[in-house]
């Protein structure tokens, strides 16, 4: 879900995270190797917490009793936890990311406990935003970025600093296939070239549309903006993690 790798552990109280890129040689992975290889070789756990519904291995031949029985021969612990649900639906990533793909943001974030927030370096564009008023700091999207293309209120960090802005992602009037995300900081004229900006969304305006003219295109992000600075007003923290991602509160 693009999660800044190095945004996460001091919040949760981890000293580190390993991520580890799945593709088709990981897959086949016999879960015994995994145990070994990864859990005892690599990391020497000592005790390894998963939800119940964890598989790992190849043919998802390991489960939490797999992990389980793992454990006892090897010597660390194993706690599985309960799945958590909202509105009777299991809480997954998979319908997280569902809600992402269709702008869903308050929902996907209500999933979450956080505002969902990616993270990348500021790249130069085609600058057509400074020549409508409305300069953006843009960071290059990937084939799996799956947010829906539109408009989001938006709330940045750069550094230490937290901005107020709106973000529009996906340029139909100029045909770009692979768009940039591309975030308007309010009251904000500086150079950040080369910087990396964290992006947490807030909420979504609309959807991308295709005006006339730059004309309408340009009355169109000044209600955007509006809307995205009284969206902003009213946000609230929807966790203590929230407040200690640095975003909110």
């Amino acid at each position: 879900m693009a999660m800044p790798r190095r945004a996460w552990p001091r919040p949760l109280g981890l000293d580190a995270i390993a991520i580890l890129h799945f593709d088709r040689a990981f897959s086949q992975i016999e879960a015994e190797d995994f145990v070994s290889r990864f859990l005892i070789e690599a990391l020497d756990v000592t005790g390894v917490i998963v939800g119940a519904d964890f598989h790992f291995g190849r043919q998802r031949r390991g489960t939490p009793t797999f992990l389980k029985a793992a454990g006892e021969a090897q010597g660390f612990a194993v706690e599985t936890l309960d799945l958590m649900d909202e509105s009777d639906e299991v809480i997954s990533s998979s319908r997280i990311r569902a809600a992402l793909s269709e702008g869903a943001v308050t929902a996907a974030n209500r999933l979450l406990g956080y505002h969902w927030f990616f993270d990348g370096c500021v790249v130069k564009g085609d600058q057509r935003g400074r020549e409508l008023g409305y300069p953006t700091a843009n960071t290059m999207t990937h084939a799996n970025f799956q947010l829906a293309q539109g408009v989001y209120a938006v709330r940045a960090r750069l550094g230490s600093r937290v901005f107020d802005g709106v973000a529009a992602y996906g340029k139909p009037m100029f045909n770009n296939q692979l768009p940039p995300f591309e975030t308007h900081l309010f009251d904000f004229d500086e150079d950040i070239y080369g910087q990396t900006i964290t992006v947490a969304l807030v909420a979504h305006i609309r959807g991308q549309e295709v005006f006339s003219g730059l004309e309408q295109l340009i009355s169109a992000m000044d209600r955007d903006s509006r809307k995205a600075r009284e969206a902003l007003a009213k946000v609230e923290p929807l966790s203590a993690l929230d407040k200690k991602l640095g975003f909110l509160g």
